[in-house]
Protein backbone atom coordinates (compact mmCIF):
# COMPACT_ATOMS: atom_id res chain seq x y z
CA UNK A 1 0.00 0.00 0.00
CA UNK A 2 2.53 2.47 0.90
CA UNK A 3 4.36 1.38 -2.63
CA UNK A 4 0.99 2.41 -4.14
CA UNK A 5 0.82 5.50 -2.36
CA UNK A 6 4.22 6.53 -3.25
CA UNK A 7 4.03 5.95 -6.87
CA UNK A 8 0.70 7.63 -7.58
CA UNK A 9 1.99 10.77 -5.73
CA UNK A 10 4.87 10.75 -7.61
CA UNK A 11 2.31 10.58 -10.89
CA UNK A 12 0.15 13.55 -9.09
CA UNK A 13 2.54 15.66 -8.57
CA UNK A 14 3.98 15.53 -11.88
CA UNK A 15 1.01 16.41 -13.77
CA UNK A 16 0.36 19.94 -15.71
CA UNK A 17 -2.58 20.67 -13.30
CA UNK A 18 -0.40 20.82 -10.36
CA UNK A 19 1.91 23.18 -11.55
CA UNK A 20 -0.53 25.35 -12.98
CA UNK A 21 -2.68 25.83 -9.51
CA UNK A 22 1.04 26.21 -7.96
CA UNK A 23 1.64 29.52 -10.26
CA UNK A 24 -1.96 30.97 -9.88
CA UNK A 25 -1.71 30.24 -6.33
CA UNK A 26 1.46 32.43 -6.53
CA UNK A 27 0.49 35.13 -8.94
CA UNK A 28 -2.93 35.63 -6.67
CA UNK A 29 -0.06 35.80 -3.46
CA UNK A 30 1.80 38.71 -5.26
CA UNK A 31 -0.80 40.38 -6.23
CA UNK A 32 -2.51 40.20 -2.53
CA UNK A 33 0.84 41.03 -1.32
CA UNK A 34 0.89 44.27 -3.82
CA UNK A 35 -2.61 44.98 -2.85
CA UNK A 36 -1.29 45.24 1.01
CA UNK A 37 1.59 47.19 0.18
CA UNK A 38 -0.21 50.04 -1.33
CA UNK A 39 -2.39 50.19 1.72
CA UNK A 40 0.43 49.85 4.12
CA UNK A 41 1.72 53.24 2.25
CA UNK A 42 -1.15 55.13 2.99
CA UNK A 43 -1.37 55.21 6.24
CA UNK A 44 1.88 57.55 6.92
CA UNK A 45 1.26 58.10 10.88
CA UNK A 46 4.10 57.93 12.77
CA UNK A 47 2.61 55.16 14.76
CA UNK A 48 4.21 55.82 18.46
CA UNK A 49 3.19 59.61 17.99
CA UNK A 50 -0.52 57.96 16.88
CA UNK A 51 -0.49 55.72 20.34
CA UNK A 52 1.26 58.51 22.70
CA UNK A 53 -2.05 60.91 21.29
CA UNK A 54 -4.52 58.17 22.04
CA UNK A 55 -3.50 57.85 25.83
CA UNK A 56 -2.88 61.48 26.27
CA UNK A 57 -6.96 62.07 24.95
CA UNK A 58 -8.06 59.18 26.93
CA UNK A 59 -6.61 60.74 30.22
CA UNK A 60 -7.60 63.96 29.55
CA UNK A 61 -11.04 64.31 27.37
CA UNK A 62 -12.41 61.04 28.57
CA UNK A 63 -11.04 61.23 32.33
CA UNK A 64 -10.36 64.51 33.24
CA UNK A 65 -13.77 66.63 32.55
CA UNK A 66 -15.34 64.41 35.77
CA UNK A 67 -12.33 66.22 38.13
CA UNK A 68 -14.27 69.13 38.35
CA UNK A 69 -16.96 66.93 40.36
CA UNK A 70 -14.42 66.61 43.33
CA UNK A 71 -12.53 70.08 42.69
CA UNK A 72 -11.12 71.36 46.06
CA UNK A 73 -10.81 68.23 48.04
CA UNK A 74 -8.09 65.91 48.69
CA UNK A 75 -9.78 63.46 45.82
CA UNK A 76 -9.32 66.22 43.91
CA UNK A 77 -5.48 66.04 44.12
CA UNK A 78 -5.09 62.38 44.11
CA UNK A 79 -7.13 61.94 40.93
CA UNK A 80 -5.61 64.70 39.13
CA UNK A 81 -1.81 63.17 40.25
CA UNK A 82 -3.39 59.57 38.65
CA UNK A 83 -4.48 60.78 35.39
CA UNK A 84 -1.81 63.19 34.71
CA UNK A 85 0.86 59.87 35.06
CA UNK A 86 -1.60 58.19 32.09
CA UNK A 87 -1.24 61.25 30.26
CA UNK A 88 2.94 61.78 30.94
CA UNK A 89 3.19 58.19 29.65
CA UNK A 90 1.38 58.93 26.76
CA UNK A 91 3.48 61.99 26.21
CA UNK A 92 6.80 59.46 26.53
CA UNK A 93 5.85 57.22 24.06
CA UNK A 94 5.85 59.85 22.12
CA UNK A 95 9.26 61.26 22.75
CA UNK A 96 10.53 57.61 23.00
CA UNK A 97 8.92 57.22 19.53
CA UNK A 98 10.75 59.97 17.94
CA UNK A 99 14.10 58.44 19.27
CA UNK A 100 13.37 55.15 17.75
CA UNK A 101 13.96 54.05 21.32
CA UNK A 102 10.86 51.59 20.96
CA UNK A 103 11.58 49.30 23.54
CA UNK A 104 10.71 51.76 25.59
CA UNK A 105 7.82 53.52 24.05
CA UNK A 106 6.71 49.56 24.09
CA UNK A 107 6.88 49.60 28.04
CA UNK A 108 5.31 52.83 28.29
CA UNK A 109 2.49 51.89 26.34
CA UNK A 110 2.20 48.65 28.11
CA UNK A 111 1.94 50.77 31.37
CA UNK A 112 -0.26 53.25 30.67
CA UNK A 113 -2.96 50.98 29.18
CA UNK A 114 -2.48 49.08 32.56
CA UNK A 115 -3.38 52.02 34.54
CA UNK A 116 -6.60 52.54 32.47
CA UNK A 117 -7.06 49.08 33.11
CA UNK A 118 -6.95 49.91 36.83
CA UNK A 119 -8.85 53.04 36.84
CA UNK A 120 -11.71 50.59 35.10
CA UNK A 121 -10.93 47.44 37.58
CA UNK A 122 -11.63 49.63 40.90
CA UNK A 123 -14.71 51.43 39.08
CA UNK A 124 -16.28 48.08 39.54
CA UNK A 125 -14.49 46.87 42.72
CA UNK A 126 -15.15 43.44 44.39
CA UNK A 127 -14.21 41.17 42.73
CA UNK A 128 -13.78 42.47 39.50
CA UNK A 129 -10.65 44.07 41.24
CA UNK A 130 -9.26 41.75 42.54
CA UNK A 131 -9.17 39.67 39.27
CA UNK A 132 -7.24 42.64 37.74
CA UNK A 133 -4.95 42.85 40.76
CA UNK A 134 -4.65 39.08 39.97
CA UNK A 135 -4.18 39.20 36.64
CA UNK A 136 -1.60 42.32 36.59
CA UNK A 137 0.33 41.62 39.09
CA UNK A 138 3.59 40.25 36.51
CA UNK A 139 2.86 42.73 33.83
CA UNK A 140 2.69 45.86 36.31
CA UNK A 141 6.13 44.40 37.86
CA UNK A 142 7.84 44.69 34.34
CA UNK A 143 6.74 48.01 33.06
CA UNK A 144 6.04 50.36 35.98
CA UNK A 145 9.27 51.88 36.49
CA UNK A 146 9.47 51.20 39.83
CA UNK A 147 6.16 52.70 40.56
CA UNK A 148 4.12 50.19 43.69
CA UNK A 149 1.25 48.76 42.54
CA UNK A 150 -0.26 50.46 45.74
CA UNK A 151 1.33 54.08 44.64
CA UNK A 152 -1.93 54.09 41.97
CA UNK A 153 -4.59 54.43 43.50
CA UNK A 154 -8.10 55.54 41.31
CA UNK A 155 -10.13 54.43 44.57
CA UNK A 156 -13.00 56.24 45.27
CA UNK A 157 -14.05 55.95 41.64
CA UNK A 158 -16.11 57.96 39.93
CA UNK A 159 -17.58 58.83 36.53
CA UNK A 160 -17.98 56.09 33.71
CA UNK A 161 -18.60 54.07 35.53
CA UNK A 162 -20.20 50.32 34.07
CA UNK A 163 -18.24 49.79 31.55
CA UNK A 164 -16.66 46.96 32.13
CA UNK A 165 -16.45 45.47 28.67
CA UNK A 166 -13.69 48.61 27.78
CA UNK A 167 -11.52 46.66 30.82
CA UNK A 168 -10.89 43.87 28.49
CA UNK A 169 -9.26 46.32 25.60
CA UNK A 170 -7.10 47.72 27.92
CA UNK A 171 -5.65 44.68 29.40
CA UNK A 172 -5.19 43.02 25.92
CA UNK A 173 -3.49 46.06 25.29
CA UNK A 174 -1.21 45.85 27.84
CA UNK A 175 -0.48 42.48 27.32
CA UNK A 176 0.24 42.85 23.59
CA UNK A 177 2.92 45.99 24.27
CA UNK A 178 4.05 43.65 27.33
CA UNK A 179 4.77 41.11 25.02
CA UNK A 180 6.44 43.23 22.67
CA UNK A 181 8.50 44.70 25.29
CA UNK A 182 9.92 41.60 26.93
CA UNK A 183 10.87 40.44 23.48
CA UNK A 184 12.19 43.35 21.98
CA UNK A 185 9.88 42.95 19.45
CA UNK A 186 9.32 46.47 17.24
CA UNK A 187 5.43 47.42 16.78
CA UNK A 188 4.41 46.79 13.49
CA UNK A 189 3.18 50.02 12.52
CA UNK A 190 -0.92 48.49 10.91
CA UNK A 191 -2.33 45.54 9.60
CA UNK A 192 -1.28 45.45 6.32
CA UNK A 193 2.76 45.33 6.88
CA UNK A 194 3.81 42.24 4.64
CA UNK A 195 7.04 40.20 5.73
CA UNK A 196 7.91 36.85 6.01
CA UNK A 197 6.11 35.51 8.74
CA UNK A 198 3.43 37.85 8.46
CA UNK A 199 2.75 37.01 5.01
CA UNK A 200 1.80 33.82 5.93
CA UNK A 201 -0.72 35.05 8.00
CA UNK A 202 -2.40 36.84 5.39
CA UNK A 203 -2.49 33.88 3.17
CA UNK A 204 -3.95 31.60 5.50
CA UNK A 205 -6.71 34.16 6.41
CA UNK A 206 -7.09 36.15 2.96
CA UNK A 207 -5.93 33.96 -0.19
CA UNK A 208 -6.12 30.00 0.67
CA UNK A 209 -9.65 30.26 2.10
CA UNK A 210 -11.32 31.39 -1.01
CA UNK A 211 -9.62 28.82 -3.06
CA UNK A 212 -9.09 26.11 -0.98
CA UNK A 213 -12.12 23.88 -1.75
CA UNK A 214 -11.76 24.53 -5.63
CA UNK A 215 -8.06 23.41 -5.52
CA UNK A 216 -9.00 19.90 -3.74
CA UNK A 217 -11.81 19.43 -6.18
CA UNK A 218 -9.55 19.72 -9.10
CA UNK A 219 -6.95 17.69 -7.81
CA UNK A 220 -9.24 14.90 -6.02
CA UNK A 221 -12.10 14.53 -8.18
CA UNK A 222 -11.49 11.79 -10.75
CA UNK A 223 -9.57 10.09 -7.95
CA UNK A 224 -11.04 7.13 -8.44
CA UNK A 225 -13.23 6.99 -11.69
CA UNK A 226 -9.93 7.60 -13.88
CA UNK A 227 -8.43 4.17 -12.75
CA UNK A 228 -11.96 3.16 -13.78
CA UNK A 229 -12.00 4.43 -17.28
CA UNK A 230 -8.12 3.55 -17.83
CA UNK A 231 -9.20 -0.09 -16.01
CA UNK A 232 -6.39 -0.14 -13.99
CA UNK A 233 -8.72 -0.22 -10.92
CA UNK A 234 -8.99 -4.28 -11.60
CA UNK A 235 -4.95 -4.44 -11.55
CA UNK A 236 -4.84 -2.51 -7.98
CA UNK A 237 -7.40 -4.57 -6.66
CA UNK A 238 -5.32 -7.51 -7.06
CA UNK A 239 -3.14 -6.93 -5.22
CA UNK A 240 -3.13 -7.90 -1.17
CA UNK A 241 -5.17 -5.32 0.33
CA UNK A 242 -8.72 -4.90 0.79
CA UNK A 243 -11.37 -1.90 -1.28
CA UNK A 244 -11.22 -0.25 2.51
CA UNK A 245 -7.51 0.39 1.61
CA UNK A 246 -7.46 1.32 -1.62
CA UNK A 247 -10.19 3.76 -1.05
CA UNK A 248 -7.89 4.75 2.22
CA UNK A 249 -4.80 4.91 -0.50
CA UNK A 250 -6.60 7.17 -2.40
CA UNK A 251 -7.72 9.99 0.33
CA UNK A 252 -4.13 9.81 1.63
CA UNK A 253 -3.02 10.73 -1.93
CA UNK A 254 -5.34 13.46 -2.24
CA UNK A 255 -4.76 14.82 1.07
CA UNK A 256 -0.65 14.60 0.45
CA UNK A 257 -1.23 15.97 -2.97
CA UNK A 258 -3.67 18.78 -1.98
CA UNK A 259 -1.79 19.70 0.99
CA UNK A 260 1.62 20.28 -1.34
CA UNK A 261 -0.18 22.55 -3.47
CA UNK A 262 -1.52 24.24 -0.74
CA UNK A 263 1.74 25.15 0.67
CA UNK A 264 5.21 25.21 -1.91
CA UNK A 265 3.65 28.74 -2.96
CA UNK A 266 3.72 30.08 0.64
CA UNK A 267 6.67 28.40 1.52
CA UNK A 268 8.73 29.51 -1.37
CA UNK A 269 7.50 33.16 -1.16
CA UNK A 270 7.93 32.92 2.77
CA UNK A 271 11.92 32.50 2.09
CA UNK A 272 12.35 34.84 -0.23
CA UNK A 273 10.65 37.37 2.24
CA UNK A 274 13.12 35.77 4.88
CA UNK A 275 16.31 36.56 3.58
CA UNK A 276 15.26 40.47 3.32
CA UNK A 277 14.04 40.12 7.27
CA UNK A 278 15.48 37.01 8.57
CA UNK A 279 12.07 35.68 9.75
CA UNK A 280 12.25 38.57 12.51
CA UNK A 281 8.47 38.37 13.37
CA UNK A 282 8.20 34.80 13.67
CA UNK A 283 7.30 35.44 17.52
CA UNK A 284 5.31 38.48 17.32
CA UNK A 285 1.66 37.84 19.17
CA UNK A 286 -1.65 37.66 17.56
CA UNK A 287 -4.80 37.15 18.99
CA UNK A 288 -6.41 33.91 19.80
CA UNK A 289 -9.05 32.16 21.50
CA UNK A 290 -7.53 30.78 24.63
CA UNK A 291 -10.41 28.27 25.58
CA UNK A 292 -10.72 27.20 21.89
CA UNK A 293 -9.61 23.83 22.37
CA UNK A 294 -11.67 23.18 25.59
CA UNK A 295 -14.87 25.11 25.32
CA UNK A 296 -17.64 24.33 22.70
CA UNK A 297 -18.76 27.88 23.54
CA UNK A 298 -18.09 30.48 20.66
CA UNK A 299 -18.32 34.11 21.13
CA UNK A 300 -20.15 36.49 18.98
CA UNK A 301 -19.05 37.39 15.54
CA UNK A 302 -19.30 41.08 14.52
CA UNK A 303 -15.99 41.27 12.26
CA UNK A 304 -18.35 42.16 9.16
CA UNK A 305 -20.71 43.88 10.85
CA UNK A 306 -17.85 46.66 12.02
CA UNK A 307 -16.96 47.71 8.23
CA UNK A 308 -20.88 48.02 6.88
CA UNK A 309 -22.18 49.91 10.19
CA UNK A 310 -18.77 51.98 11.30
CA UNK A 311 -16.46 51.96 8.52
CA UNK A 312 -13.76 49.90 9.70
CA UNK A 313 -12.39 47.32 11.83
CA UNK A 314 -10.29 47.35 15.51
CA UNK A 315 -7.14 45.59 15.09
CA UNK A 316 -4.13 44.89 17.23
CA UNK A 317 -1.12 44.45 15.13
CA UNK A 318 -2.04 42.45 12.39
CA UNK A 319 -5.06 40.76 13.91
CA UNK A 320 -8.43 41.89 13.65
CA UNK A 321 -11.13 41.35 16.21
CA UNK A 322 -15.30 41.74 16.53
CA UNK A 323 -16.66 45.13 18.24
CA UNK A 324 -18.47 43.67 21.39
CA UNK A 325 -21.46 44.40 21.80
CA UNK A 326 -21.62 45.76 17.76
CA UNK A 327 -19.44 48.03 17.57
CA UNK A 328 -18.76 49.19 20.64
CA UNK A 329 -14.86 48.85 20.24
CA UNK A 330 -14.51 46.27 23.25
CA UNK A 331 -13.06 43.27 23.38
CA UNK A 332 -13.91 39.77 24.51
CA UNK A 333 -12.22 38.34 27.82
CA UNK A 334 -11.97 35.05 26.09
CA UNK A 335 -9.19 36.83 23.86
CA UNK A 336 -5.55 36.16 24.65
CA UNK A 337 -2.25 36.74 22.52
CA UNK A 338 -0.33 33.74 21.25
CA UNK A 339 3.20 33.73 19.18
CA UNK A 340 2.98 33.92 15.33
CA UNK A 341 4.49 31.00 14.94
CA UNK A 342 2.82 28.81 17.08
CA UNK A 343 0.01 29.92 15.46
CA UNK A 344 0.93 29.29 11.85
CA UNK A 345 1.04 25.39 12.73
CA UNK A 346 -2.37 25.05 14.25
CA UNK A 347 -3.56 26.59 10.65
CA UNK A 348 -1.63 24.38 9.05
CA UNK A 349 -3.27 21.49 11.02
CA UNK A 350 -6.85 23.14 10.90
CA UNK A 351 -5.87 23.39 6.88
CA UNK A 352 -5.09 19.90 6.37
CA UNK A 353 -8.15 18.40 8.42
CA UNK A 354 -10.08 20.61 6.17
CA UNK A 355 -8.33 18.88 3.19
CA UNK A 356 -9.23 15.86 4.44
CA UNK A 357 -12.81 16.10 4.49
CA UNK A 358 -12.55 17.54 1.31
CA UNK A 359 -10.59 14.93 -0.35
CA UNK A 360 -12.56 12.55 1.02
CA UNK A 361 -16.05 13.86 0.00
CA UNK A 362 -14.45 14.18 -3.74
CA UNK A 363 -13.49 10.30 -3.47
CA UNK A 364 -16.70 9.21 -2.24
CA UNK A 365 -18.72 11.12 -5.39
CA UNK A 366 -15.47 9.68 -7.51
CA UNK A 367 -16.49 6.13 -6.73
CA UNK A 368 -19.98 6.20 -7.01
CA UNK A 369 -19.64 7.70 -10.87
CA UNK A 370 -17.87 6.57 -13.26
CA UNK A 371 -17.69 9.80 -15.75
CA UNK A 372 -15.35 12.12 -14.79
CA UNK A 373 -17.27 15.02 -16.28
CA UNK A 374 -20.81 14.04 -14.66
CA UNK A 375 -18.21 13.47 -11.17
CA UNK A 376 -16.83 16.73 -11.49
CA UNK A 377 -19.77 18.56 -11.22
CA UNK A 378 -21.62 16.88 -9.04
CA UNK A 379 -18.83 17.37 -6.89
CA UNK A 380 -17.87 21.09 -7.61
CA UNK A 381 -21.91 21.49 -7.04
CA UNK A 382 -21.87 19.95 -3.40
CA UNK A 383 -18.66 22.19 -2.58
CA UNK A 384 -20.29 25.46 -3.69
CA UNK A 385 -23.48 24.74 -2.37
CA UNK A 386 -22.29 23.71 0.77
CA UNK A 387 -19.57 26.65 1.13
CA UNK A 388 -22.76 29.30 -0.36
CA UNK A 389 -24.80 28.09 2.56
CA UNK A 390 -22.57 27.92 4.77
CA UNK A 391 -21.02 31.58 4.22
CA UNK A 392 -24.16 33.21 6.59
CA UNK A 393 -23.06 31.06 9.62
CA UNK A 394 -19.67 32.72 9.78
CA UNK A 395 -21.08 36.10 10.48
CA UNK A 396 -23.33 38.10 13.27
CA UNK A 397 -23.98 35.62 16.25
CA UNK A 398 -25.27 32.07 14.96
CA UNK A 399 -24.05 28.56 15.53
CA UNK A 400 -21.60 27.75 12.63
CA UNK A 401 -21.36 23.84 12.48
CA UNK A 402 -21.11 23.36 9.03
CA UNK A 403 -18.00 21.32 7.43
CA UNK A 404 -18.00 23.60 4.17
CA UNK A 405 -17.24 26.34 6.62
CA UNK A 406 -13.79 25.61 8.21
CA UNK A 407 -11.65 26.72 5.62
CA UNK A 408 -10.61 29.81 7.41
CA UNK A 409 -7.96 28.91 10.21
CA UNK A 410 -7.20 32.04 11.55
CA UNK A 411 -10.48 33.31 11.79
CA UNK A 412 -11.25 29.79 14.00
CA UNK A 413 -8.32 29.98 15.85
CA UNK A 414 -8.73 34.03 16.78
CA UNK A 415 -12.50 33.36 17.77
CA UNK A 416 -14.17 35.08 14.94
CA UNK A 417 -15.88 32.68 13.43
CA UNK A 418 -18.79 31.50 15.39
CA UNK A 419 -16.87 27.77 15.78
CA UNK A 420 -14.25 27.20 18.01
CA UNK A 421 -11.33 25.02 17.37
CA UNK A 422 -12.50 22.17 19.00
CA UNK A 423 -15.79 22.09 17.85
CA UNK A 424 -14.00 22.66 13.91
CA UNK A 425 -11.65 19.73 14.52
CA UNK A 426 -14.47 17.32 15.69
CA UNK A 427 -17.07 18.70 13.10
CA UNK A 428 -14.16 17.70 10.09
CA UNK A 429 -12.81 14.77 11.89
CA UNK A 430 -16.68 13.13 12.52
CA UNK A 431 -17.69 13.93 9.20
CA UNK A 432 -14.65 13.18 7.32
CA UNK A 433 -14.96 9.62 8.87
CA UNK A 434 -18.60 9.05 8.17
CA UNK A 435 -17.87 10.33 4.54
CA UNK A 436 -14.76 7.42 4.67
CA UNK A 437 -17.24 4.59 6.33
CA UNK A 438 -20.12 5.09 3.66
CA UNK A 439 -17.83 4.93 0.43
CA UNK A 440 -15.95 2.14 2.25
CA UNK A 441 -19.35 0.25 2.46
CA UNK A 442 -20.91 1.10 -1.03
CA UNK A 443 -17.64 0.45 -2.62
CA UNK A 444 -17.58 -3.39 -1.34
CA UNK A 445 -20.66 -4.19 -2.97
CA UNK A 446 -20.00 -2.48 -6.20
CA UNK A 447 -19.81 -4.48 -9.23
CA UNK A 448 -16.22 -3.52 -10.93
Amino acid sequence: MKALIWLELKKKIKQPKTWFLIVMIFIISILAIKDYRMEAMRDTVNYFDSLGEVIEDISCSRYGRYLSEVEGTSMYETARKNYELIYNTGTQIRVNGQKNDYKEANRLAAFSWLLLAKDRAQKEGGIREALFNEQAKDIWESVSGGIEFEEVDFKPPFGLRGIWEEYNLFLLNAKYYNYLYQHDLEPIPNRYEIGSMTFLYLYFNKIIPMLLGIIVLILTFDSINEDWLSGSIKLALTQPFSRGKYILSKIIVGVLHSTFVVLVPVFLITIVFGFFDSFENYNYPVLFLKDGFTSFEPIPNYIEFDPGYHGFNLHLGISLFSGYPKGEGYVNSRIDLIPLAQFLLLTILLIILFIIFCTTLNVLISSMIKDKITGFIIAGGITLIGMTLSSKLVTEYRCNLSPFSMNNPVRILDGTYNVTPLVAILILVVTSLILFTINVLCFKSKDL
